[in-house]
């Protein structure tokens, strides 16, 4: 919305990244490593015991073809690895949220969220390192990846093998480790490149500009022209090469069974968990005195995103989970039938209950967009909803209903994962000025009214 030439005073804050703060995150890593390794060596003796309960009531990739039952590692290594992928896919997401927010916001020239969008571009700092971690449990030890992906194993595209498979014989083009080890760093690094050159000429940005705190006027935008061509480049990019990352790095677990519309159902995970990341960031930030100039407008804004985005994610899930009901064909329904007629159902039904009920219904008012109370709760379910999310899609292909069992492990995962995700964001959002005050749009940010 336009407000002509408002005289306005912005406050350069600068973070400080507290030794309480820290102390938080080193404890949420040091807990994340007791907890996981505690939870493996004392569930080990599980194994054996839940090994029949997991063939019996899930159809994995090994049990679609019985001849291929070579267990590769007992069920509890496979839980462990299985958390560790999902701890590290989910924060891996945040990162690439974080990323995505800044680049389509420049794309669309939008500028209501230029006075927090240090947020974002802190949450984008974890990128690397969680692309790191990504690749490195995944497949690059070539440790972990026996555990997650049938196509791995040893002669699964040769005839006469007794691993041997026609139809991943017939994906192996893709579904092979020297695919998944070599495309996917590409990918990352170009994700990463663009990232920092987003960062460096948001920094250039603020030191090349006369500052709009004094009066001045934005004259020079060659660096915001530059960040909105690398923007439109990468989010093109990002669209082919995110679908592809899904498609390996998740879906490939049930490499039987696939989905048209699985790499936007992914992001549709990432985009939602992402923005209740920005809004729940924000309310604690401004609670500890930062912030200043982002006011009830940009939280309404947020809260509406958040809104509409679980309506969207919700329209993906029906989407994908109305057509395999309705053709009903054997080869689709298995992925469903491992999660609804075995132990995960408490699991299916809170996927609805956390990521469409609860936000839905608390978001719908104007107020409770604003109410910081309200928002919190609504965040809360969500990022724990996407969380439940993803241990559906990873957790019956890989463990069976073994890894129904929720304990230290899940814990340890969670804690490991997004103690390290904090502590890399708080890092990030110290070294930069929460205000970018000399960006084109930072008057239009500040002054921003939705009219209602």
């Amino acid at each position: 919305m336009a407000h002509g030439n408002h005289n306005i005073e912005i406050t350069n804050q600068q973070f400080e990244f507290t030794s309480k703060q820290k102390m938080f995150s080193y404890i949420l890593i040091v807990l994340g490593i007791v907890l996981l390794a505690v939870g493996y060596l004392t569930g080990k003796n599980e194994s054996t015991a839940t090994h029949a309960t997991a063939t019996e009531h899930v159809v994995t990739a090994e049990a679609a073809a019985p001849e291929h039952a070579e267990e590769h590692g007992d069920l509890n290594t496979k839980r462990l690895w299985a958390n560790l992928l999902l701890g590290a896919y989910y924060t891996f997401l945040l990162g690439c949220g974080g990323l995505f927010f800044v680049a389509v916001k420049n794309v669309a020239n939008a500028g209501w969220h230029v006075g927090f969008m240090r947020i974002p571009q802190a949450m984008s700092a974890y990128l690397p390192l969680g692309a790191i971690f990504l690749v490195l449990i995944g497949g690059v030890w070539g440790v972990g990846i026996s555990h997650y992906y049938h196509w791995s194993l040893p002669g699964v595209t040769e005839k006469g093998s007794a691993n041997y498979d026609k139809i991943l014989a017939g994906k192996s083009a893709f579904l092979n480790v020297w695919f998944y080890c070599g495309a996917l760093p590409v990918f990352f690094a170009i994700w990463y490149y663009i990232q920092n050159r987003l960062k460096v000429w948001s920094n250039a940005e603020d030191n090349d500009n006369p500052n709009l705190s004094a009066g001045g006027d934005i004259t020079n935008t060659k660096w915001y022209d530059k960040s909105v061509a690398a923007s439109a480049f990468w989010i093109f990019f990002f669209g082919f090469t995110f679908s592809i990352t899904a498609w390996l790095v998740i879906m490939s677990i049930d490499a039987h069974w696939f989905s048209t519309i699985f790499s936007i159902y992914n992001f549709a995970v990432l985009w939602v968990s992402t923005l209740a990341s920005i809004h729940l960031l924000l309310i604690y930030l401004k609670a500890q005195g930062y912030f200043k100039h982002v006011n009830d407008e940009h939280k309404h804004d947020l809260g509406k995103f958040m809104f509409a985005f679980t309506i969207f994610w919700t329209y993906i899930w029906v989407s994908q989970y109305l057509l395999i009901w309705y053709a009903n064909l054997s080869e689709e329904v298995v992925y469903y039938n491992a999660r609804w007629t075995s132990h995960y159902m408490p699991y299916f039904i809170a996927n609805l209950l956390l990521n469409f009920l609860t936000p839905f219904l608390i978001l719908m008012t104007r107020n409770n967009k604003r109410n910081p109370n309200t928002v919190i709760i609504a965040g809360a379910a969500i990022l724990i909803g996407k969380w439940n999310d993803l241990y559906l899609m990873i957790m019956p292909g890989v463990t069976g209903d073994y890894g129904s069992i929720f304990g230290m492990m899940e814990f340890g995962s969670i804690f490991l994962f997004f103690g390290m995700f904090l502590y890399v964001f708080f890092n990030a959002l110290s070294k930069e000025k929460l205000a970018p005050v000399n960006h084109p749009y930072i008057k239009e940010s500040v002054l921003h009214d939705v009219g209602v």
